[in-house]
């Protein structure tokens, strides 16, 4: 239990370089700058200074009333998805003083929460809801629909996507008028997501058959109204946690660290790539060397 730090500057050689035990059970982690925000499970939300990777220190602990599951930082504000007890708001503007200052039960069983702007997306239960929260110490329940079960969501630019588990993967739109409009759903079962460079990855189930395999699933949501599934990476262990960046995908299985890289390629769709040859100076090459996008004589 708690948080482990590895150093994967080396993405072949990933190594664990530091930890802090906690009393609860980790189940999501958000880093900002050099503070660390763990949702505890039963401990509720952690903040931990990581400005030293190799020795973490505890800041300050909220114990949050239910199970502290997954968690959105906002401005000086940490939304904590809190099971049972709904969602929990905490200041965190100093965090060595971090304290609740508001919370909603209009939902339960909140098992995933994002924030963007004004708006909340929560998933709970077996349903999506979106929130108001101009005012962070008090959200306003909005609207919500039904889903099926439930595991994690994210929001950019007003759009909404929601990891379902069998149910599916789905995509929302928020309206003006502030309700989700219905995009897509597809037929895989991720258990959590993460979104870069215009696509989200996804833990999941890939249905093969009658028989469900392990993998990572990448969705194109470059054009955000027309969502499609592009790719599936084929892993070896059940999929739990999934984070990623420009280039790399970190799945965590258990006890396991997974890092997988991808990379766009670009359909031209027939078309060649221009090409400019500059004259060689009166000098003798004998090795090439391939750079990114260039060759190095």
């Amino acid at each position: 239990s708690g948080l482990v730090v590895i150093d994967v500057s080396n993405k072949s050689a990933p190594r664990i370089i530091g930890s802090l035990d906690t009393n609860g059970v980790a189940v999501d982690v958000k880093v900002i700058n050099t503070a660390v925000y763990l949702a505890d499970g039963e401990s509720g939300l952690h903040i931990i200074d990581v400005s030293n990777p190799n020795a973490p220190a505890l800041l300050s602990t909220v114990d949050t009333p239910g199970l502290a599951q997954d968690l959105a930082i906002q401005g000086d504000f940490a939304f904590v998805a809190d099971g049972a007890a709904g969602i929990e708001i905490i200041n965190i503007a100093d965090n060595s003083n971090a304290f609740s200052v508001g919370y909603t039960d209009k939902v339960t069983d909140v098992k995933g929460i994002a924030v963007e702007g004004n708006n909340m997306v929560v998933v709970a239960g077996t349903s999506l809801s979106l929130f108001d929260i101009e005012n962070p110490a008090s959200p306003i329940w909005l609207t919500t629909v039904n889903i099926g079960s439930v595991n994690d969501v994210d929001i950019r630019a007003d759009h909404v996507y929601v990891a379902a588990g069998r149910s599916g993967f789905h995509a929302y739109k928020i309206s003006i008028d502030k309700q989700l409009e219905f995009i897509s759903s597809s037929g895989i079962a991720p258990y959590d997501l993460a979104i870069s460079q215009g696509f989200v990855f996804l833990a999941d189930w890939v249905e093969y058959g009658l028989d469900f395999e392990r993998a990572i699933a990448i969705v194109n949501i470059k054009n955000k109204d027309n969502p499609f599934l592009q790719h599936t990476i084929l892993t070896r262990h059940a999929p739990l946690g999934i984070a990623a960046d420009s280039t790399h995908i970190y799945q965590v299985t258990g006890a396991r660290l997974q890092i997988a890289q991808y990379r766009e390629v670009i359909d031209a769709k027939g078309v060649a790539p221009t090409v400019s040859l500059i004259s060689p100076s009166a000098v003798s090459y004998t090795h090439l060397r391939a750079h990114e996008t260039s060759l190095h004589l």
